[in-house]
């Protein structure tokens, strides 16, 4: 049986294709690892920029004489928004995010624990935030 190796362009052709299909499937992982690393980043800084909110808002309704009780949190916009984004981001949440739902449900225990902004609080709030993804 004599199996023939066929002319040169059948060869090219055919690595041809398996280049286009190898730079399809390259491309194809490299932007979902782009869109995952993108989301992540996103969310880290959602975090950041809502968690530094809501301590400073805490801050000035204690400057202001209002005891951090949970009626007053509650009631605080800023700290709102921060326990609304966090809920949110737990029920639509992708696995790329949950090291920044973590951190954020770290941070909603200090802050819904806390009696006082002192400076202790937001250290530790700053050091998970310091942890997180750019």
């Amino acid at each position: 049986m004599h199996m023939e190796i066929g002319n040169l362009a059948e060869w090219v052709t055919g690595l041809a294709e398996l280049a286009a299909v190898l730079t399809t499937l390259f491309f194809s992982f490299y932007q979902n690892y782009f869109d995952r690393k993108h989301k992540r980043g996103l969310a880290a800084r959602s975090l950041r920029t809502l968690a530094t909110s809501a301590m400073d808002s805490l801050a000035v309704a204690e400057e202001a004489g209002v005891p951090l009780t949970y009626e007053a949190k509650s009631a605080d916009r800023s700290y709102h928004l921060f326990n609304e984004w966090l809920r949110i981001k737990t029920i639509v949440a992708d696995p790329a995010s949950e090291p920044i739902i973590d951190a954020a449900n770290e941070v909603k225990g200090i802050l819904d624990n806390c009696t006082s902004m002192d400076r202790a609080t937001r250290q530790r709030v700053d050091k998970i935030l310091g942890s997180l993804p750019r």
